[in-house]
């Protein structure tokens, strides 16, 4: 078996520094003059899944792409709901050592995890935020049930560390050994327990265990609602106006709204979007380029988002894809996504990274004259653009 990513890896080390890695046995039952009756059969499932490293940050050197990764996911078959073929999932482990041995609320947080039956390949949906005292940041992992991928990022600006495609082995792994797992809880260990702390990437490297440049309180990112044809916000100094500045129309197609979301989304909504480069700063190799904008069209105003470093467009090809991450407040702490393996928006809560809205973007690779930058966006006035507030006038 090939070696665990480092952020696994870390994660298990911390684990058997404060959990006995043995399990306990079972006392042998009396024997009496009257027989027991046979206990019935569990109904506790195990199932593997693997998951191949297709991304990897800086941040993670002892990662590399290509890389697999084993985990197990336990459920009651017992419970599995007979109209959606969807169960709760009771616990995760992670790697050939299968670590934590048993239920542990804190260190593998399972209260927002379900695996759906209903088809193969199984799909599995997980988000939650470990709390680990010896790890030097917190993070979050994300099993994507639609896209079928695991990625683990950073809460404080959402960058991503390690990500990569799952597939669930349906073969089904059951008995006494899988019973005990599910049958007690680990001791738990709360983040102000002091533990050797695990190393980070080597020093220098970007985010090595530094402390950000930014509370996480302060109001930067927040939505700056816009007008039409102004600079995109104050602190980027640059204007969509300046020559050197190309601007691309962006729409996203939803296919993924929570609950809590139906009120402003609906899936088959369109989400309306702008962003912006230089240029004179395009790489003549590769082609990619860092973008200086984004500009999310709400209730006829431009709410921008300021891009991070890492925000990237690659325009080698077309479809264009963006790379994109950041912290931003938008009425409540939120994380937004774009990914530019597979052309897909999220909007993620935090601090557990549950999905809000998600779609697939398509990037419109004709730049936007000064007259369509002042414009509202085509279809401003459509049923199917989202978000239309109710206590806004339309456009």
């Amino acid at each position: 078996m090939k070696a665990a990513s480092s952020t696994f890896l870390r994660f298990i080390c911390a684990l058997a520094i404060t959990l006995d890695l043995m399990p306990s046995q079972v006392a042998r039952a009396a024997a009496s003059e009257t027989q027991a009756p046979p206990a019935a059969a569990s109904s506790i499932v195990a199932l593997n899944i693997d998951i191949v490293l297709d991304q990897v940050s800086a941040e993670e050197p002892m990662s590399k792409v290509g890389e697999h990764h084993l985990c197990r996911i336990y459920y009651d078959a017992s419970q599995v709901d007979p109209a959606t073929k969807r169960v709760r999932v009771l616990h995760q482990q992670h790697t050939g050592m299968l670590i934590p041995k048993h239920l542990n609320p804190l260190q593998e947080p399972m209260s927002n995890a379900w695996l759906d039956l209903s088809r193969q390949p199984y799909r599995y949906h997980m988000a939650a935020s470990p709390v680990q005292a010896s790890f030097p940041f917190a993070y979050a992992i994300l099993f994507d049930e639609n896209t079928m991928r695991m990625t683990i990022r950073k809460q404080s600006d959402g960058s991503l560390l390690l990500a990569g495609p799952y597939t669930i082995n349906p073969k089904p792994i059951t008995g006494p050994e899988v019973d005990a797992v599910v049958a007690s809880s680990d001791p738990v260990k709360m983040p102000w327990e002091k533990e050797p702390t695990m190393g980070m990437a080597p020093k220098g490297v970007r985010g090595s265990g530094a402390p950000p440049q930014r509370p996480e309180s302060a109001p930067t990112g927040a939505p700056t609602n816009q007008p039409q044809g102004k600079a995109p916000s104050p602190e980027s100094g640059i204007s969509l106006s300046d020559p050197n500045i190309v601007t691309l129309a962006m729409d996203v197609k939803l296919d993924q709204v929570a609950d809590e979301d139906k009120a402003m989304f609906r899936v088959g909504g369109h989400d309306l979007d702008r962003i912006a480069y230089d240029k004179t700063k395009v790489d003549p190799v590769s082609h990619k380029v860092s973008i200086v904008y984004l500009g999310h069209y709400m209730g006829g105003m431009w709410s921008t988002t300021t891009p991070t470093e890492t925000s990237t467009l690659d325009m080698s090809s077309i479809p264009y894809k963006l790379t994109f991450a950041a912290s931003v407040n938008h009425g409540s702490p939120i994380v937004v996504l774009f990914e530019g393996v597979n052309r897909r928006m999220a909007i993620l809560s935090r601090p557990d990274f549950h999905m809000l809205i998600a779609g697939e973007y398509t990037i419109d690779p004709t730049p936007l004259t000064a007259e369509q930058i002042k414009a509202p966006p085509p279809n401003a006035n459509s049923p199917d653009t989202m978000p239309i507030l109710s206590n806004r006038t339309r456009p």
